[in-house]
């Protein structure tokens, strides 16, 4: 292949990868996204610990969304095509990521009625102390 043809390819990757594109191109390259793909993926660099692509930022994780955005032009809708090609690539690791564990501030709403409910017992708590010290 040539060295016009390899960067060609590799701007339509880059294109896929990135969701973007204009008119028909876009319209074409919609089945075939690598944002759909790269949750399936994992980052195989030492420090990320096999983060799903999607999350990972280093750059590791870039280049291998580039080689996947490169895979699907090259390959098509064809996911076994696509798995089996990133596991030549970099190995079967590439195929088990690690989901993020789920923080606090995932679930922001807990926060709120984990307060209002401890006031809620707390002012239940003082009216209770207040009816019984005048019954007495």
């Amino acid at each position: 292949m040539s060295r016009a043809n390899t960067v060609l390819l590799r701007q339509l990757a880059l294109l896929v990868a990135l969701g973007c594109g204009g008119g028909a191109i876009a319209d074409e390259v919609k089945p075939l996204t690598v944002a759909a793909r790269q949750h399936r993926f994992a980052c195989v660099c030492e420090m990320c610990k096999r983060r799903p692509l999607d999350a990972c930022q280093c750059g590791q994780a870039d280049a291998m969304r580039l080689q996947l955005g490169l895979f699907v032009a090259k390959l098509g809708p064809d996911e076994r095509a696509i798995d089996d090609a990133m596991v030549s690539k970099y190995s079967a690791a590439v195929l088990q990521p690690i989901a993020e564990p789920k923080t606090s501030a995932e679930v922001p709403w807990l926060g709120p009625l984990v307060l209002g409910g401890l006031g809620a017992a707390i002012a239940w708590r003082i009216a209770r102390t207040i009816r019984r010290r005048r019954r007495a």
